[in-house]
């Protein structure tokens, strides 16, 4: 159990036996997680598999946090610049980052194979 959870939890307003319940039931799912990731793991096919999904999981919630940034930004502040210009300004910048992705991902490992 995490006293770190424990305690958002319970600023969140829950009581501390629903904090409880809910900080152990999540233990239980992050153990059960871990030995379905240790055995998927071991197949030695299924690890592209795992890495790509793993990945686009990483790109969802990086877009995610971005475009919630984003809006919030643009609705407090009400800029004169184009709204239009920023975007793609970042859409080029996510472009940037995906096209140097494989070069980081493209290992040695995969040749001697």
């Amino acid at each position: 159990m995490s006293v770190g959870d424990f305690a958002m939890l319970l600023n969140a307003g829950m009581s501390a036996k629903q904090a409880l319940v809910y900080n152990c039931v999540s233990s239980l799912l992050c153990m059960m997680g871990m030995v379905v990731g240790v055995a998927v793991g071991n197949i030695s096919s299924a690890t592209s598999w795992i890495f790509a999904l793993i990945a686009g999981l990483f790109l969802y919630i990086a877009l995610v946090d971005m475009v919630a940034t984003y809006l919030l930004v643009v609705k407090f502040h009400r800029r004169k610049r184009c709204t239009v210009c920023d975007f793609v300004f970042q859409s080029d910048s996510m472009q940037g980052h995906w096209a140097c992705s494989p070069s980081v991902t493209d290992s040695p490992a995969k040749s001697h194979a």
